[in-house]
């Protein structure tokens, strides 16, 4: 076996990459990217709803859409309780 087929053969393989996490995450950044250009979060609630995003974009990234639906449910609802 050559050095190349076996360097290919330890590489860990990714995760298969789940579209509709991604799509429901396009989705959700772009209802909080509605809301911070009508000024309708505070900073501390952009805060979170971002750090809520790049969890569930780790979180699909990783192939676990069930935890990311979980992170964007909360972006979610968190937007929809957002002053109008």
């Amino acid at each position: 076996m050559s050095t190349a087929a076996y360097a290919a053969e330890d590489t860990p393989k990714e995760p298969p990459v789940d579209m509709e996490c991604i799509q429901q995450l396009i989705r959700a950044e772009k209802l909080v990217e509605g809301k911070v250009e009508a000024e309708a979060l505070s900073e501390a609630d952009q805060e979170k709803l971002y750090l809520l995003l790049d969890e569930a974009d780790a979180f699909c990234t990783e192939g676990n859409a069930k935890q990311a639906n979980k992170s964007l449910a909360a972006v979610r609802k968190m937007v929809s309780e957002a002053k109008q």
